[in-house]
């Protein structure tokens, strides 16, 4: 995620959205890898297989977003526009909140295992507001801590610093 401060009272955090585009990349190449295994095998499960990879991997294509979240101290506003990465047609979503009523940016984890049994721990951050509302940055939960926590931690102590949220960066 990119951290870029226009102007003192400014902060902006921009998701290009690549993460999806990776897996959707991935996902295609390897249905495509697996249909021409298929066809050169005549096997049904190769094809199949195949197929399944490639529409996950175009459906990753198509849900990916480019989102900025922008902290706006003079205006005292959280502006979040997400903007489908492929698909002009498509329209941006913008959410706009209040910075007062932000409780709290948390750093969420939880464990995750994988088919052969395996676990790790995953994350992702979670806005949380004066109400009780919970809203993640993503839908997505990936292992890398620190690709959360810099600009978690960046967030908040940039609105620690102008007095919009009590607690600052996670230790």
């Amino acid at each position: 995620m990119e951290i870029r401060r226009p102007s003192p009272h400014v902060l902006e955090l921009i998701d290009s959205g690549s993460l999806l585009l990776w897996i959707g990349t991935f996902g295609i190449g390897f249905g495509l890898l697996a249909a021409v295994f298929a066809i050169w095998q005549s096997r049904v499960a190769a094809g199949l297989i195949g197929a399944l990879l490639g529409a996950g991997g175009a459906v990753c294509f198509a849900s990916a977003r480019r989102v900025t979240h922008l902290f706006d101290t003079k205006r005292g506003t959280l502006t979040i526009a997400a903007k489908p990465v492929f698909g002009a047609e498509r329209p941006m979503v913008v959410e706009q909140h209040k910075l007062r009523d932000l409780a709290a940016i948390e750093l969420e984890s939880k464990d995750s295992s994988d088919a052969d049994g395996s676990s790790s721990r995953v994350y992702r951050v979670c806005y949380v507001f004066a109400d009780g509302r919970r809203r993640p940055w993503t839908r997505v939960w990936t292992s890398s801590y620190s690709s959360h926590a810099e600009p978690r931690n960046a967030a908040a102590d940039f609105l620690a610093r102008t007095g919009f949220l009590t607690g600052g960066a996670i230790p």
